[in-house]
């Protein structure tokens, strides 16, 4: 079992090639360096630039509907990294835009493209 598994403080991790890409890096930088790394600040700017954007909009509709896709995509992420932390469970989700899993990237990429779509600064005349 150990052929099929990474193991990070004791802890087994199956799949850790697949769809556990914070394991990779924790077992280079420990668990601390993995919750913090680069690469987990990048969900937090791409959320947090995106409710900035989105709570600059006049419109009621495309407040909600950005901030509800932005929302999903973090929490997305902070479960996936949660589960690779061993700090919840694992939930099988895969981490957005890295993990592997066709039709998740795709629905993630459908998301993001109706966040920069609702997010669009648009000129002055009304079509």
């Amino acid at each position: 079992m150990a052929d099929e598994a990474d193991r990070i403080g004791g802890d087994l991790a199956a799949g850790a090639h697949i769809s556990e890409s914070g394991i990779g890096v924790g077992r280079e930088v420990g668990r601390g360096g993995a919750g913090v790394g680069p690469g987990r600040a990048a969900y937090a700017a791409i959320v947090i630039r995106g409710l900035a954007r989105v709570f600059d909009e006049g419109n009621l509709f495309v407040m909600f509907a950005a901030t509800a896709l932005l929302v999903g995509i973090g929490l997305q992420a902070f479960i996936n990294m949660a589960s690779a932390l061993s700090l919840m469970p694992t939930k099988g989700m895969t981490l957005p835009f890295i993990s592997y899993g066709g039709s998740s990237f795709v629905a993630i990429a459908f998301g993001m493209g109706m966040v920069l779509a609702l997010t669009r600064r648009r000129s002055g005349s009304a079509i």
